[in-house]
């Protein structure tokens, strides 16, 4: 068994998932960032399997997705572009 829960991390909405029973103990932690155009939700299957596993697990949703979402599209995604060049490359 397992649990999910919705948690507020650094001011923002993650959905959080562990083993039952192991919100306390420490656990080898993945943090699954989703891509363009979905969501937290959208990917909640593999915070299962892998909690399911004996991982926890922290999904955020990227800036204007999911609970993010503000409605402000337009231009969003090549501002992020340009943030995301000037962050990995």
């Amino acid at each position: 068994m397992i649990a999910l829960e919705m948690r507020n991390l650094a001011g923002g909405e993650v959905l959080h998932a562990y083993p039952q029973g192991a919100a306390d103990t420490a656990l080898p932690c993945i943090v699954f960032y989703h891509g363009f155009t979905s969501s937290k939700l959208v990917y909640s299957y593999f915070a299962v399997a892998l909690a399911e596993a004996g991982f926890r697990v922290i999904m955020p949703d990227a800036a204007e997705h999911g609970a993010r979402y503000r409605g402000r599209r337009a231009g969003a995604d090549a501002a992020l572009l340009a943030d995301s060049d000037e962050q990995f490359y």
